[in-house]
């Protein structure tokens, strides 16, 4: 990355910031020069003005690609420039940070300095990086349906159409869910049976292993063929079943989220940026500094 392409990565960043903070932003721009009341123009990397609450801000960032921290004599140099710009904060941004000396003559004067660069592995030290969520979902498997009748009832309400009914459902050994339900006439609950594998328990079971049985008795329970509207009474349904588990893990990682660094070197709060605008980190308490 050369010093343009910082400038213009820095602007970006910015910008993210700006929005997080539910700023307005009027004007942003790269590269621009501003006269001065001495007459002077001066080259600002990156400029922009933002509202709050009605009143403009116009800050002045001054973007540094050192290898080495940021010395007073830049810091005194850019305080030259916005003392020559009425109403211009400003900011210096570096990669590597800055000597005590800058710390101190950018406080006496306002001015901000931040750290913006790559986030590294120790900077989440002692902050939530990443998230590992292990997920085991249990799984109701080869349900066996049996049913059965209520023969008193049967005796003496069995028509032609239900006897056909009755053949259908025991002429093959997996009877037919599709568009039958079960009807508690009592309870008013309803069991859709192509849904059915939602009714059976698994996730209280102690022991996964061998065959499991869920039961339901009826004293007033119907199973209607919702097409035909064909009904048999019942005394109880019955599933014989196995459980299977699967398991999984999902990673919500930090570093990935949000893997720019923008450090307050004087408040000392840290966010992390993602290009994309997420922002994590100290975020109440970074605030506007310029």
């Amino acid at each position: 990355m050369n010093s343009t392409e910082y400038e213009l990565f820095v602007r970006d960043i910015q910008q993210i910031l700006l929005k997080a903070q539910a700023l307005k932003s009027i004007r942003v721009d790269h590269n621009i020069k501003l006269k001065g009341v001495s007459g002077q123009e001066h080259q600002i990397d990156v400029y922009w003005e933002y509202r709050i609450a009605g009143v403009t801000h116009r800050v002045a960032l001054e973007c540094k690609l050192h290898k080495t921290r940021v010395d007073i004599g830049i810091v005194r140099d850019f305080w030259g420039v916005l003392d020559d710009v009425s109403g211009l904060r400003g900011v210096i941004i570096s990669p590597v940070g800055f000597t005590s000396g800058a710390k101190t003559y950018a406080t006496s004067k306002g001015i901000g300095l931040k750290v913006l660069r790559e986030a590294k592995d120790t900077d989440y030290k002692e902050r939530l990086r990443a998230i590992h969520i292990n997920l085991t979902a249990r799984l109701p498997l080869n349900p066996r349906l049996q049913m059965n009748l209520d023969e008193s009832w049967l005796a003496s309400n069995l028509t032609p159409q239900r006897q056909e009914l009755i053949r259908r459902i025991e002429s093959t050994s997996v009877i037919e869910t599709q568009g039958v339900i079960i009807e508690d006439r009592d309870s008013g609950e309803t069991i859709i049976l192509s849904k059915l594998l939602a009714y059976l328990p698994v996730l209280d079971l102690e022991n996964i292993s061998g065959t499991h049985t869920w039961k339901k008795t009826f004293i007033n329970g119907y199973w209607v063929e919702q097409s035909s509207q064909l009904e048999l009474k019942l005394s109880s349904v019955k599933v014989d079943y196995e459980v299977g588990e699967a398991t999984d893990q999902i990673v919500i990682d930090g570093g990935d989220i949000a893997n720019t660094l923008v450090q307050d070197a004087l408040e000392g709060t840290l966010l992390f940026v993602n290009e994309k605008g997420s922002v994590m980190g100290d975020i109440e308490l970074e605030g506007i500094h310029y």
